[in-house]
């Protein structure tokens, strides 16, 4: 009877569960669209809310725009300088949306007032506005030079004039951000034209002035340290005083006034500074290659250590000047002016020096190897040198000249004169050149030592003739 009932309740047990079962998958499927429609009801609400602080936004722009465009009206309609003031210190209010106005306006300021307080806006905005400007600077730039070549147009007139205000307008704030920012490592103003600025002291270090218009422009005693100012057009440009070491003048077009200037350690590559005045500049440890300095005068420039390499130097004022370990290697220093010039422990390699006045010239403990001397006026001149090889001496004047212990390989000594030279343990060897005609040799010319017979010999004839 009991296995009767047990297998008549079995179905319904199992009806039971399953209904169970369904009931908790119910459930399950309930909160799980619930949660699901709630996450979708957020979400919705979200990108509503997203959608209406955009519409503020755009609203709140609208609105500061439509302020800063009547401030700018304002600003040129200020008729005292208490106004402009004021406008412009309001306009720093709205930075991003005046800048680009501003800077238009520069190009139809139509009056110096208008321009000057359109140029204190900006700098009140603060540097974030420069490459906004740098920019509008390079266009006028562009659009002056594509104009001045089209004649007899109104329109280019009309663009030319306008073009021209604004590259006027931009150089005025340019200057003027440069001369009150802390830091002008970052300025990059690559073909900025800065024509006739006046950085008279300003801190420019780091300044980026690559290809830059320097052309008058005023650097005397600013700071130019690191500055890049490859490529840059500096005619007549003023570096009195200036700091500039570590600075690359690589490309640099002069002449450049640098009348102390100090550029230690600087490079000066592939640079014009023909007819330059470098008085007493400081080019100590820079690196000088493929330089031209002809007609350059630079009494008492200092170029202790520096590299200086296949250069144009012919007719250069250098008297006075100091090179103390420097390299001078393949430079062309005809007709120069090296008087009292100190080159000690220095190397001259492969350079050329003919007719140089050169009387005191300092080179003791210098290498001299295939420099050609060729009529020089060395009288007086220290040569106690460590090696003078394969140089030529013809036509030199040696008068005076202190040769004591110098060793001369196979040099030219054709017409050479060593009148009052000291020779006292002077060596001559290797191949001398010399034909005794025109020698002057001086007394005392036996204290020196000959390797080859024959050099000798010509010494002794030209002082039996003497």
């Amino acid at each position: 009877m009991t296995q009767v009932v047990a297998e008549a309740t079995a179905p319904e047990w199992i009806t039971a569960l399953l209904a169970v079962v369904v009931a908790a998958a119910s459930g399950v499927w309930a909160m799980t669209k619930w949660l699901a429609d709630r996450a979708d009801a957020r979400e919705q609400e979200r990108q509503l809310t997203e959608q209406r602080l955009r519409q503020e936004d755009r609203a709140e722009q609208h609105r500061r725009e439509d302020r800063a465009a009547e401030l700018v009206v304002k600003l040129g309609e200020a008729a005292d300088d208490g106004n402009r003031r004021w406008m412009a210190g309001a306009l720093a209010m709205y930075p991003a949306e005046t800048t680009k106005l501003l800077v238009n306006a520069l190009g139809h300021s139509g009056s110096p007032e208008t321009a000057s307080a359109i140029t204190m806006a900006l700098v009140s905005i603060g540097p974030s506005a420069l490459p906004e400007v740098v920019a509008a600077h390079r266009l006028a730039r562009t659009v002056v030079a594509i104009q001045n070549g089209v004649d007899g147009d109104p329109s280019a007139a009309a663009d030319l004039l306008g073009a021209t205000e604004m590259l006027a307008g931009t150089r005025r704030v340019v200057a003027h951000f440069l001369l009150s920012m802390d830091d002008c490592s970052a300025v990059d103003l690559e073909g900025v034209d800065l024509t006739g600025v006046n950085f008279a002291g300003a801190d420019l270090t780091g300044a980026g002035l690559r290809k830059a218009i320097l052309d008058g422009v005023v650097f005397s005693r600013a700071k130019i340290a690191h500055a890049n100012l490859r490529g840059a057009r500096a005619t007549d440009a003023v570096f009195t005083r200036a700091r500039a070491g570590n600075a690359d003048f690589t490309g640099l077009v002069g002449p450049i006034g640098g009348i102390r200037l100090s550029a230690k350690d600087a490079t000066v590559h592939d640079a014009n500074l023909d007819r330059s005045h470098l008085n007493a500049a400081n080019f100590s440890g820079a690196d000088i290659e493929r330089t031209s300095l002809v007609d350059g005068v630079a009494p008492g420039a200092i170029f202790d250590r520096a590299q200086v390499r296949r250069c144009h130097w012919n007719r250069v004022d250098l008297r006075e000047a100091s090179a103390r370990g420097a390299t001078f290697d393949g430079v062309r220093l005809s007709d120069a002016v090296l008087t009292a010039t100190d080159f000690t422990g220095a190397t001259l390699a492969a350079s050329r020096l003919t007719g140089i006045s050169a009387r005191g010239l300092i080179a003791k403990d210098a290498t001299l190897t295939d420099c050609n001397f060729g009529g020089a006026d060395l009288s007086q001149a220290d040569l106690r040198a460590k090696t003078i090889a394969r140089c030529n001496f013809s036509g030199a004047d040696l008068t005076g000249a202190d040769l004591r212990g110098a060793r001369l390989e196979s040099c030219e000594l054709h017409r050479t004169i060593l009148r009052d030279a000291k020779l006292e343990g002077t060596i001559f060897a290797g191949d001398t050149k010399l034909d005794g005609v025109g020698l002057v040799v001086p007394d005392g010319w036996e204290a020196a030592t000959f390797e080859r017979e024959e050099t000798k010999a010509a010494f002794a004839a030209a002082a039996a003739s003497s």
